[in-house]
């Protein structure tokens, strides 16, 4: 059944100015997909044109209407990213669910704390989740952290697979690499095992939170597990803030480190 466009774009005019979630909604979601299922192509806009219908053929399938054919205000169009990219070409929905991460790749700056060294500050960098090859599921990440009182240090890279299609809001990963730590109580290093999942409110880097759970040196006298916790949020299209909480288990004794850091997204 055709749902009017006129009657969604009245919608959409009569939410309150404040109410911003709810014109987003309406401008990036509702839309495009009244769009995809109603309005018509190119060839049935053409409608006197004789070779329409010959034009469609030779194109190998229907083209998506253009923007004059939409008649909707400029303002609508210009604020949905989304009805922009169906406008431009009806995208394989599919394959972007397979293919396409909800969670991008990003390079990361900031303060480190550590409240069970004394309240020690300190720095961290990083790189998470860089695609090894585009639309696979594998990543490299890699990360350093520090106080400045030099009592705390912790350096490492590691391998993740996500098993599940990276276009979808939840994903779970095996982890293997390498890791070094230092406390004041205990060091230890060697290979890096674990597991990793990802939940995703929000594609693309809107929003994500990531657990992870790994033990270093595992099967020795010196393996430390690593409970993590991260969330990050975007403040802009390639800006993001990201905060983490990780805590450390050994026989020797328990450590944890706070951060907050500003990420980029490439």
């Amino acid at each position: 059944m055709a749902v009017p466009i006129s009657a969604l774009v009245q919608t959409w005019l009569r939410c309150s100015c404040k109410n911003v979630l709810a014109k987003g909604i309406f401008a990036s979601f509702v839309l495009p997909v009244a769009l995809a299922s109603n309005l018509p192509t190119m060839a049935q806009v053409s409608g006197d044109d004789g070779n329409s219908s010959t034009s469609s053929e030779n194109s190998g399938g229907q083209q998506p209407a253009s923007a004059e054919d939409l008649d909707l205000p400029e303002a609508i169009i210009n604020e949905s990213p989304v009805l922009r990219e169906w406008l431009e070409q009806t995208p394989d929905i599919a394959d972007e669910i397979l293919h396409d991460p909800s969670f991008p790749t990003r390079v990361r700056v900031g303060y480190a704390h550590f409240p069970s060294t004394g309240q020690a500050a300190g720095i961290q960098v990083g790189v998470e989740d860089w695609f090894v090859i585009s639309g696979r599921g594998l990543t490299i990440s890699g990360n350093y952290a520090r106080s400045f009182d030099d009592q705390r240090q912790s350096y490492g890279a590691e391998a993740r697979y996500y098993l599940l299609p990276l276009g979808e809001y939840f994903n779970l990963a095996p982890v293997v690499g390498y890791r070094h730590l230092d406390t004041p109580d205990y060091g230890t290093e060697g290979i890096n095992i674990g597991f990793r999942v990802v939940i995703v409110p929000s594609r693309g880097g809107g929003a994500d939170i990531a657990i992870s759970q790994t033990w270093i040196a595992p099967g020795t006298q010196s393996e430390v597990g690593v409970t993590g916790l991260s969330v990050g949020y975007g403040i802009t299209q390639k800006l993001r803030i990201a905060t983490d909480v990780q805590f450390q288990n050994s026989q020797f004794g328990q450590n944890s480190r706070l951060g907050v850091a500003l990420e980029y997204v490439p």
